[in-house]
């Protein structure tokens, strides 16, 4: 991902963008998508926070996505690499280095 998406509506729209890059219907299909990388911040809950500044996994899920003006309309979950610690994403502030895998559509 591109080092200057850092807030959560620019990664929102770059999302959008990169999935219609690959043919996805960001308007009518909801789609999963795969993050990786170290986050500058993350704001989330539900489990206790085991991360200490590790690389963690966001297994997210965007849903259709006709207006691009709805502030964090992604649903975004974090897991650690070694699966200690899981939650829901409320905001972020990502890092460089970050990687963004889309599906392939058959």
């Amino acid at each position: 991902m591109p080092a200057e998406v850092t807030t959560y509506p620019e990664l929102q729209g770059f999302i959008q963008q990169q999935a219609r890059r690959a043919d996805i219907d960001t308007a009518t299909t909801a789609f999963p998508f795969l993050m990786e990388g170290a986050p500058a911040s993350v704001t989330w809950h539900i489990n206790v926070d085991r991360t200490d500044g590790e690389p963690v996994t966001r297994e997210s899920f965007a849903p259709a996505m006709a207006d691009t003006d709805v502030q964090n309309a992604l649903h975004m979950h974090l897991v650690t690499r070694d699966r200690s610690s899981a939650g829901h994403i409320d905001d972020l502030l990502l890092g460089g280095g970050m990687t963004l895998r889309l599906p392939v559509l058959p």
